[in-house]
């Protein structure tokens, strides 16, 4: 009803240029503005809605974000407020075990919102972690790797650089995982625990290339 309002409200405003003019570009300009204002009335909702679904996040309230945000993916996909929220509803769904809608989710994200590096880092870390699990690991090889290039966290970017080494083991890609890690070994930079993790899959992954030269 509020749109079929606002329909009527600015062809009463622009009737008398267009009957005068019988313009189609200002028939096009009415409908573009009308659709202008409706889209951003629609953002307006999807931002409610996400804050609602962010606090209940923040309580682990993980149901209950499904619930809220779920049933507006399909309005509010693209939408620049709904993008938080998309993230959000993915790794709730991801936490209740629901990884292959989460999967979609991610996926959705990274196709529709580029804009937030923190989250695209996230999505793509996620990724990683559900195609790891399937013992997809040269593909989530590639979507760490990914989510160590956007991340601005020294310490998750270290995170992620360990995991895509793992998945390059995991995948019979012992050298590539060597090459990757054993520079950053040396480098007085990165803090011990995760030096020692990294010396770790370095030793691991030379012995396997020395049992495949055997």
């Amino acid at each position: 009803m509020e749109i079929i309002y606002q329909a009527r409200q600015l062809w009463n405003q622009y009737r008398a240029v267009a009957i005068r003019y019988g313009s189609i570009a200002l028939v096009l300009i009415f409908i573009t503005i009308l659709v202008n204002r409706w889209r951003s009335g629609q953002d307006q909702d999807a931002a409610a809605v996400v804050g609602i679904a962010f606090i209940e996040y923040s309580h682990e309230n993980y149901d209950a974000v499904v619930e809220q945000l779920s049933r507006h993916v399909e309005n509010y996909s693209g939408l620049p407020s709904f993008g938080n929220g998309l993230f959000i509803l993915a790794r709730a769904e991801l936490t209740l075990g629901d990884t292959s809608i989460a999967e979609e989710h991610f996926r959705q994200y990274l196709k529709n919102y580029s804009g937030d590096d923190l989250l695209r880092s996230g999505a793509n870390g996620s990724l990683g972690t559900i195609l790891e699990n399937r013992g997809n690991y040269t593909e989530a090889s590639n979507y760490f790797s990914k989510a160590s290039r956007y991340s601005d966290s020294k310490s998750l970017k270290a995170r992620y650089i360990l995991s895509t080494a793992r998945n390059y083991v995991l995948a019979g890609r012992e050298a590539d995982a060597v090459n990757l890690i054993q520079p950053l070994i040396d480098n007085a930079e990165v803090d011990f625990p995760i030096r020692n993790e990294y010396l770790n899959l370095v030793t691991f992954a030379k012995e396997q290339l020395k049992r495949g030269e055997g």
